[in-house]
């Protein structure tokens, strides 16, 4: 579904994993936020989720 790529980046994994990627997002979000700017900051939010699925599909395709 066209809307898999984006919940794959909250649900992909356990509620430990939830729980630490959304700590280091709080703890090094501002940084980079500051260093980077809004827009590139959620650029690179988004293409690291797209590339991780598609990295996901990939190595379910070939595995």
């Amino acid at each position: 579904m066209p809307w898999q790529p984006l919940t794959y980046a909250f649900l992909h994994a356990n509620g430990a994993h939830l729980a630490l990627n959304m700590l280091g997002l709080y703890m090094f979000g501002r940084d980079v936020e500051h260093t980077l700017g809004t827009m590139r900051t959620w650029l690179l939010y988004v293409s690291s989720i797209l590339s991780a699925a598609f990295a996901q599909i990939v190595c379910t395709i070939l595995g």
